[in-house]
């Protein structure tokens, strides 16, 4: 594995990036070696509930929530990406409200799928994320047990020749690619498993991953991200930034950024990355508050729900860390919110999720553009649910 001190990260951190982490007195560390970071981690022990408190969208997000409680039983969600970031959602639901009504759906979700779920590729780590987050108020063996299983798939799976997790995995182990999606789903796992265990590796190990993939695709010029490597090289090849997969990056690295220690040793530096592609979102913010399914390409495609949702979240968090000044998060943020809650609208007496674009690969402008949209998503909803419950 190539430390992330190689030729191409320090390439990647030119000029302000670079100038922002040694103004914070701290340089990029050396990756360190994932055989040395396997351990028994200590034991579990539950922690207590959490305790509610207000926030102004709770009505908004109780509806949204409900509604997707009423229309879709746990037992009906498959084990990938897209249940596990609905299953964020509703955990962060449960946090901020202490309704059990929302744990419980995930409880039965993973309850469900216990013990008979693959383990093949990061869209499958991404479920487990929900199962270190319950785990942190009952240390269930069945939780438990699913957290080990992918802690020891992310160790054994296939890596680039900088030592990316590859997306693809056990699905195609001879040639690992790189897609930006992986830094949220299997980056919301080891965040709740470093939490949970108070396990610095886990957390080491994710910043080492954010440095390997901003080093691949985030541009220099806009800071936004290339959809995926694919042999070796970035894609699409153009600059071509499609907007949910940059609202992945964006928000899960705010969340991130908000539990790492100012002491860890890449912590300025995934907070230089951070910042870039904050700038980069801000930057091409529609005047309508939302944003596009190509974030740079206006001319084309559609504003688009999930991407808006994740991008509204990630900027408050960034001003909240002192990346993005927070009068213009606040109006870009404040914006963002008035076009989420209109993409909101009741269908059946419920409220439905509109406007979320269909599960992408990586490709090009037109392919981007040209994906159809749909109501009632389980990402879609899971990315809305995320802005609505913010404090």
């Amino acid at each position: 594995m190539k430390a992330v001190t190689s030729a191409k990260a320090a390439k990647r951190f030119p000029l302000a990036g670079l100038a922002f982490l040694l103004a914070c007195g701290t340089e990029p560390a050396a990756t360190v070696p994932l055989d040395s970071r396997i351990s028994e981690p200590p034991a579990c022990v539950p922690g207590n509930p959490p305790a509610p408190r207000a926030f102004a969208e709770e009505a908004l997000a109780r509806e949204v929530a409900d509604a997707w409680i009423e229309r879709h039983p746990p037992e009906t969600m498959h084990w990938d990406w897209g249940p596990a970031v609905l299953s964020y959602g509703m955990l962060d639901l449960y946090e901020a409200t202490g309704d059990m009504k929302y744990r419980q759906y995930v409880e039965a979700w993973q309850k469900h799928h216990a013990g008979s779920f693959p383990m093949i590729w990061s869209d499958t780590v991404a479920p487990a994320s929900a199962a270190a987050r319950l785990a942190r108020w009952s240390c269930d063996g069945e939780l438990l047990e699913t957290i080990h299983r992918t802690w020891a798939y992310l160790h054994t799976a296939p890596r680039t020749e900088a030592g990316g997790i590859g997306h693809l995995g056990l699905l195609q182990p001879e040639a690992p690619q790189l897609w930006i999606d992986s830094l949220f789903m299997f980056g919301s796992f080891l965040m709740a498993r470093g939490e949970l265990y108070d396990h610095a590796p886990d957390w080491d190990l994710y910043a080492d991953q954010i440095l390997i993939f901003a080093a691949e695709l985030q541009d220099e010029s806009t800071g936004l991200f290339r959809h995926a490597l694919v042999q070796e090289s970035p894609w699409p090849a153009s600059p071509v930034f499609w907007g949910r997969g940059n609202g992945w990056v964006a928000n899960i690295l705010s969340r991130f950024l908000s539990i790492l220690p100012k002491d860890h040793p890449r912590y300025y530096a995934v907070a230089a990355v951070e910042k870039q592609i904050l700038d980069g979102v801000l930057a091409t913010q529609d005047p309508t508050g939302e944003w596009w399914t190509v974030v740079n390409h206006p001319d084309k495609g559609y504003l688009e729900t999930s991407a808006t949702a994740l991008f509204a979240d990630a900027i408050r968090r960034g001003a909240e860390l002192g990346l993005v000044d927070a009068g213009i998060a606040a109006a870009a943020h404040g914006k963002a919110l008035e076009g989420v809650r209109a993409r909101i609208v009741t269908k059946d007496g419920k409220a439905t999720v509109t406007g979320t674009s269909g599960p992408t690969q990586p490709g090009g402008l037109d392919y981007y553009a040209g994906l159809p949209v749909d109501d009632d998503i389980h990402y879609g909803v899971g990315a809305v649910l995320l802005l609505l419950t913010a404090r």
